[in-house]
């Protein structure tokens, strides 16, 4: 056996974290997919020859294999019609991978092409997907000989009109939704040019792209390059494997011991075999035609030896995938110098650590800095653009800067860490930094001095109670006034229960239609709760108001000791805000619940069955206290 090193071995780097949060906190959420992925496939009788077949299922596979950690797939195939469809399934559960590929593997082919039906059970299965997801995306596959969008031959001018409302109306929702549609076309008959416009539509409308190819072999190329452009795969080919047959041995050094998952692909146009690893961990194996993988989990730091035996490949492209499962924890420490005899200047140190969640240690102390870049940004309250920080290692194997802060309150901390194209995305830490400062000392006055400044206070409290009790009466009044309209409420709420301390599970989330409250001006959360069956003890709950707002408005008052959480800032108790569409806000209890995350949204036209049954039920439970 040869041993061979190669200096060019071309690395492909995708990072992915078990938490992708972005900068603003009212976004982050633990529960975030960095993708959610549907594949249509198109199995009519057209693609039944044995080498569309074989490629199909690898291009299929492929798919499966390459999804971000922590992303979703789902599968629907179809001919004229639906065949088959699953629901979106977390790959990073082996076994359920493993069931779809199975089920990948048996796939059988007739009939003609209607992509339309796939299209639009493609759209429902991601619109109800997690709404912070990063990506979501349909991938279509087909070679269109026979039909296309709609039906083939035994379509009737009937059947075609519906199905164009279909693309039209699925294309629309997709836009909508943000999600993108990308096009895998096998172009083998000229009179498919029309229906290949209409598909380009699909993907162009949308922001997808359209990949047409003469030749299925290259089903699985157009899967990588979707994935590569999709993800921003940090992608540097200089050489692979060139020379026919024979076995090699290639030696993968990693940055650091915390990479929790590495796989290895090895893209081909003929298969890679005899693929051996010198690592105990190692997941899977998938060896194919046009592409082979192995999945390690936590490789080791000191170095991968893998052997392949090429077979008849004249070319080999080895891409390295990794994968961490990373968090940002953030401390401050303030000081306070004095400057000058009156003035005081606070100091506040910030110490931020990098954890592996697996292992529970801290990534900077394995050498960091020797590998790895870091920037980051700190964003001050209230303020959406951050400034840039200087972070240094300090003798606890952290990082640390030096602030000297104008604004005090929750500060957001984002790094930005890379070595040699690895960018690992890292979860947006949160830091209370209080103002410590001490009042100044007053002025001696004298007797004199002290009798006018007396009087001058007693003068401006007494103006300023007469001004705050006007104002209290002012706002009041803006309150009365805005909830007296002609009409009630309008919208619905989405309600998400993140946590009961009081139950032992997570309870499901829920749909309050405030627009079948009919002329009802107002409503509070304990009713909101009551009507939705949900038990548990809310302390405060029924102190948290809700009120019909001018122009389709929701205003929202706190008169409770929970915390509401609403653009970056606190609803405190007596205080009231307003909320438009498409907005969020989050309550945190003192006891029972940790938090729940509401949205305000509006009523669509899909949820008109769901809006009739939720008034029965409100209807139900008012007969009910009545």
């Amino acid at each position: 056996m040869k041993k061979i090193i190669p200096l060019g071995l071309a690395f492909l780097i995708f990072l992915c974290s078990t938490l992708v949060l972005p900068v603003q906190a009212a976004d982050m959420s633990q529960r975030d997919s960095p993708a959610d992925i549907v594949l249509v496939a198109d199995i009519s009788n057209s693609m039944n020859t044995a080498d569309k077949e074989q490629y199909l299922k690898e291009a299929l596979k492929l798919t499966v294999d390459l999804i971000p950690e922590k992303g979703r797939f789902a599968l629907v195939t179809v001919n004229g019609e639906i065949v088959f469809a699953s629901d979106l399934i977390d790959v990073s559960d082996m076994n359920e991978k493993q069931r779809i590929k199975s089920e990948i593997e048996h796939l059988s082919y007739s009939g003609n092409t209607n992509l339309a039906v796939g299209i639009q059970k493609a759209v429902f299965l991601l619109k109800d997907s997690k709404e912070n997801t990063t990506k979501r995306k349909i991938i279509l596959i087909s070679d269109i000989t026979d039909g296309g969008l709609y039906l083939g031959k035994a379509a009737t001018a009937a059947d075609y009109e519906q199905h164009v409302k279909i693309v039209k109306d699925s294309t629309q929702e997709a836009k909508e939704q943000g999600i993108v549609i990308d096009t895998i076309l096998l172009r083998q008959a000229p009179k498919s040019d029309s229906t290949i416009t209409e598909i380009e539509a699909l993907s162009s409308e949308t922001g997808g792209q359209l990949l047409r190819i003469e030749n299925s072999n290259r089903f699985t190329e157009c899967i990588e390059s979707i994935y590569f452009s999709s993800f921003q795969y940090n992608r540097s080919e200089i050489t692979g494997i060139n020379t026919i047959g024979g076995q090699q041995t290639m030696e993968i050094v990693l940055p650091t011991e915390h990479v929790n998952r590495a796989r290895i692909l090895f893209s081909s146009t003929t298969p890679v075999k005899g693929i051996q690893v010198s690592h105990p961990g190692t997941i899977a194996t998938e060896s194919n035609r046009s592409y082979s993988m192995v999945d390690l989990s936590r490789p080791d730091k000191a170095g991968l030896q893998i052997s392949v035996d090429q077979g008849n490949s004249k070319a080999v492209k080895v891409y390295l995938i990794v994968d961490y499962t990373l968090n940002v924890t953030v401390t401050a420490n303030s000081e306070v110098e004095q400057s000058g005899k009156k003035e005081f200047i606070q100091k506040t140190t910030l110490i931020a650590d990098i954890v592996d969640t697996v292992s529970g240690k801290s990534i900077l102390e394995d050498d960091f800095l020797k590998y790895f870049s870091c920037n980051a940004l700190l964003t001050v309250p209230g303020e959406e653009k951050g400034i840039s920080l200087d972070l240094k290692m300090n003798d606890d194997h952290k990082l640390a800067a030096v602030i000297t802060p104008v604004e005090f309150g929750q500060y957001h901390l984002t790094l930005d860490i890379k070595h040699d194209g690895i960018v690992p995305e890292l979860p947006t830490a949160k830091v209370q930094i209080d103002d410590i400062r001490p009042v100044p000392e007053p002025s001696r006055f004298t007797e004199k001095a002290a009798a006018i400044t007396g009087g001058c206070i007693i003068l401006i409290a007494i103006l300023v109670f007469v001004f705050v009790r006007k104002r209290k009466k002012q706002i009041s009044g803006e309150l009365h006034s805005e909830i007296h309209y002609d009409y009630g409420f309008s919208g619905k709420l989405d309600v998400y229960i993140v946590w009961a301390k009081g139950g032992d599970y997570e309870i499901p989330p829920f749909t309050f239609y405030l627009s079948r409250l009919g002329n009802q001006k107002r409503i509070n959360l304990s009713e909101i709760l009551s009507v939705s069956n949900i038990r548990l003890p809310f302390a405060g709950a029924e102190k948290i108001w809700f009120y019909v707002g001018p122009e389709k408005t929701l205003l929202i008052k706190n008169s409770s000791k929970a915390k509401i959480l609403f653009s970056g800032s606190e609803i405190v108790s007596g205080r009231h805000a307003k909320l438009s569409y498409g907005q969020k806000f989050y309550i945190v209890f003192e006891q029972d619940v940790d938090e729940i995350e509401i949205y305000y949204r509006n009523v669509k036209e899909g949820d008109r069955k769901e809006e009739t049954r939720h008034t029965y039920m409100l209807d139900q439970d008012i007969t009910s206290k009545n």
